[in-house]
């Protein structure tokens, strides 16, 4: 068990679904809204024990956006210490209430934006388990949410630590050779801008807060043109990167072939996040042949409602973790090292040949004999 903390517990609240302001700016949700219809009997289980389970966040111009200004402490919110394990899309909570009840050493974070869903996580907490202390919801879009509400482990919100290091180095013009005004015989060290700005950026505090990061059976938005709605895309994987501690994971899970192919190039292109499968279990339907990248199943996922329908449905489940690198080590700055070449080079990785340029030469003049 953690350590009990000598705090009160913020106040926890269902707020006020009233209709929002125009958003100022416009957002791609990685969700659909239902329904919030639920039975008597869920309803008033809800709105008797909600109080204990659903945040009171601050709310921005949307009625699933937080506020630039709020923030959650786990530390308040639970009373205690203790790792953080944080899942995204809980649908009825059959994953995050089994994992709470059968870890009481951890807290466990969820992220759903369908009402319903969220009363049937908070009915299950009460009656199948007798309540959970360790368990909390928040009805915010996790996208939006997360990088602000723990902005202060980030260091700001939407800014990854690697970008704001290849940022740094950018500025200040560091190429990582030597000039021609270089002084070859001179055997001492030679210090780059980047190690300045690296000392920099560490200084900050990026050191991460959530210890397991779940996505399972995100929706798949299977149709071409909704595709840039799924959730597992650059933008959250720099997020999660940024929030995980050191050594952290990232756990998902899909029964869309396509959608876990995305999945494994999304998190083997994200600076800080490593691919613990790399190359491993090869998909025979995977348009890259043999190249692999999926985990085996995670011990600790229940098969839920999504699981058996695709079962029946005759479509196979892949897992895939991604690992949080260690923030300063060796590894972390070879990986950003070679990020930026591939960068340079215009390829997704270092064995393919670099892009087109769309240069198209004209017909020679003369004619070959």
């Amino acid at each position: 068990m953690g350590q009990t903390l000598p705090t009160t517990l913020p106040s926890v609240a269902t707020p006020e679904r009233s209709d929002p302001p125009a958003s100022p700016y416009p957002r791609v949700r990685t969700f659909a809204r239902r329904g919030d219809r639920m039975g008597d009997t869920l309803e008033r289980t809800f709105e008797k024990y909600k109080h204990a389970y659903l945040l009171d966040l601050e709310r921005g111009a949307g009625v699933t956006m937080v506020a630039e200004t709020a923030r959650l402490d786990p530390r308040l919110v639970f009373g205690r210490e203790a790792p953080l394990i944080v899942e995204v899309g809980c649908g009825n909570g059959e994953q995050i209430v089994h994992a709470a009840a059968n870890h009481p050493e951890n807290n466990y974070l969820g992220f759903e934006v369908w009402l319903p869903g969220i009363a049937k996580i908070v009915s299950s907490a009460v009656r199948n388990f007798d309540g959970l202390p360790n368990l909390k919801v928040a009805d915010v879009d996790a996208l939006q949410a997360l990088p602000i509400l723990f902005a202060d482990y980030c260091g700001g919100a939407g800014s990854t630590r690697e970008s704001r290091l290849m940022n740094a180095t950018a500025e200040s013009g560091w190429s990582g050779g030597l000039g021609e005004s270089a002084n070859l015989g001179d055997s001492r060290e030679i210090s780059s801008p980047i190690q300045s700005a690296e000392a920099e950026v560490l200084g900050e505090a990026s050191r991460g807060v959530i210890n397991e990061l779940w996505t399972f059976f995100a929706d798949p938005w299977p149709k071409h043109r909704h595709k840039k709605r799924r959730l597992v895309a650059p933008e959250f994987a720099g997020i999660a990167a940024d929030l995980l501690v050191d050594g952290g994971l990232w756990r998902m899970a899909t029964d869309w072939s396509d959608y876990a192919w995305q999945m494994r190039d999304v998190i083997e292109a994200t600076p800080g996040l490593v691919n613990v499968y790399a190359g491993e279990r090869p998909d025979p339907e995977d348009p890259e042949g043999m190249r692999g990248g999926f985990a085996p199943r995670f011990e600790g996922r229940v098969v839920t409602a999504f699981e058996r329908r695709a079962g029946r449905e005759g479509r196979e489940v892949r897992d895939l973790c991604a690992r949080r690198v260690v923030r300063g080590s060796e590894e972390e700055r070879q990986q950003a090292a070679a990020l930026r070449v591939v960068e340079r080079l215009g390829r997704e990785r270092l064995e393919e040949k670099p892009i087109d340029s769309g240069f198209e030469p004209r017909d020679p003049w003369y004619h070959e004999d």
